[in-house]
């Protein structure tokens, strides 16, 4: 084995982890194995248990690990792995994932830092459906998307820090495979083994495309999440310009009357730069709403529906395409991030789906 150093293997619920940590225990240093629970507790002798997400338990975790200045202590996360044959696109799916993926990851790093250990960590994120090489069998789960950004973006902040993620099937047996890997070092953010090989992202630059026709009828009713922000604003003018689309636009402001538009038109504000761009199109005779919701509340986007009936008419007012372009933005580097802020996010861009 390439790596006999010391090792913290993050085990899932499946048993997969299990099976590697004894292959690890037969080769390597010291190995830790790190199940989910309700708060931080040692179960046994280089067995312990912690709440997802949680920094706090993290920096006790990682205190247990006495490193030399230039010992690496090689991370395996196993938590997402959950043996679907078919993807889960609930809300409770999704805070699964993300608690036991992407907050942990944040928090594993930040706890990492604390520890003073960050440069000397390398991590490894095992999961199943976060990658498609058969489309035939390989079935990919959205809920877990959301692991590979750290991966991307975290070793660009920090300088020493490897993170990449590796794809396996669901009810994987690939344990020696999986044993291989685990001792390798790899430049590539996303990796896939599978029994008839191991396959890597690679990026390829694209010939021009042709372009398809227009999937939106003409005339037809389209709503738009965040519709009045600065990326939705330019798909209405888009979709009028090019489809004649009525419009209905969800805005976080209560939009003022049509009448009292004028009083706004100067206004260096976002309801003045939105009706700056929308006046033009009700003179050349667009119709439009705008609707107050929060595009992650279920009953407020149901409202909105109705609203379009009740003013464009049971004809007119029914939905034939949606643009989601409601969003939270709260850049900063991952070493600042909390779960209050980063759930903002998610909230407007996975949840309001």
């Amino acid at each position: 084995m390439g790596h006999a150093g010391q090792w913290l293997v993050f085990a899932d619920d499946e048993g997969l982890a299990d099976q590697l940590i004894v292959r690890l225990r037969e080769h390597a240093g010291r190995v830790v194995a790190l199940e989910t629970g309700d708060g931080f507790g040692q179960i046994a002798k280089d067995h312990y248990e912690s709440r997802p997400g949680s920094r706090q338990d993290l920096r006790r975790v990682l205190a247990e690990f006495e490193l030399d200045e230039n010992e690496e202590l090689r991370v395996l996360h196993f938590w997402t792995i959950s043996e679907e044959e078919a993807p889960e696109t609930d809300v409770a799916a999704f805070r699964w994932a993300f608690d036991r993926g992407f907050f942990t990851l944040i928090a594993l790093v930040q706890a990492a830092h604390d520890c003073r250990m960050v440069r000397q960590v390398s991590v490894q994120v095992y999961t199943d459906g976060l990658s498609q090489v058969d489309t035939a069998t390989d079935a990919l789960h959205p809920e877990k998307g959301a692991l590979l950004p750290p991966c991307q973006v975290m070793p660009q902040e920090i300088r020493g820090l490897s993170m990449r993620c590796i794809d396996v099937p669901a009810g994987s047996d690939l344990v020696e495979d999986i044993f291989r890997e685990a001792a390798a070092d790899s430049k590539h953010a996303l990796t896939a083994l599978r029994a008839d090989g191991r396959y890597t992202q690679e990026l390829f630059e694209l010939p021009e495309l042709v372009g398809g026709l227009p999937c939106l009828r003409l005339g037809g009713t389209v709503l738009i999440t965040g519709g009045v922000g600065g990326l939705g604003l330019k798909f209405a003018e888009h979709l009028f310009n090019t489809r004649n689309a009525r419009l209905v636009l969800t805005s976080r402001w209560e939009p003022p009357p049509r009448d009292e538009w004028p009083d706004y038109i100067d206004q260096d504000s976002k309801i003045g730069r939105a009706i700056r761009i929308l006046s033009p199109l009700l003179e050349r005779g667009a119709e439009l709403l705008i609707v107050r919701a929060n595009a992650s509340d279920r009953d407020e986007m149901q409202q909105v529906v109705s609203e379009a009936i009740r003013v464009f008419g049971p004809n007119h007012g029914q939905i034939h395409g949606v643009l989601h372009a409601a969003g939270v933005v709260d850049d900063g580097p991952a070493l600042q991030k909390t779960r209050e802020k980063t759930g903002k996010v998610f909230a407007a861009k996975v949840l309001s789906t």
